[in-house]
């Protein structure tokens, strides 16, 4: 192989984590989906925001458990971010809830 014959060593850093755990948030993503399967109250199942509520509720037990203490990085508009180690505020979880918005 190249690497052998180059004797660079592995380049690449090592593929997963020695300690399993959820690091992007696909337990709580799992939850969500299976909350939205509910019947709501207008339709066969509930509506974005109701289940868009099941990571908010999530945050909020992370944030009390771990007492995790919310550093605001920026506010304007009435809009405020928090700096925090959530599996929820991962790019990957964003995502994920934004796919969830084209289910309705």
């Amino acid at each position: 192989s190249t690497q052998e014959d180059l004797t660079t060593g592995n380049v690449f850093p090592r593929m997963g984590h020695p300690e399993m755990m959820d690091r992007n948030g696909a337990g709580v993503a799992a939850v969500v989906v299976h909350a939205s399967s509910r019947k709501g109250r207008y339709k066969c199942h509930v509506l974005f925001d109701t289940a868009k509520k099941t990571s908010t509720q999530y945050m909020n037990a992370y944030t009390a458990i771990t007492e995790e203490d919310d550093g605001t990085l920026f506010a304007a508009n009435d809009k405020t971010m928090f700096a925090s180690s959530s599996p929820t505020r991962t790019k990957w979880f964003q995502r994920f809830m934004l796919g969830v918005t084209g289910w309705g």
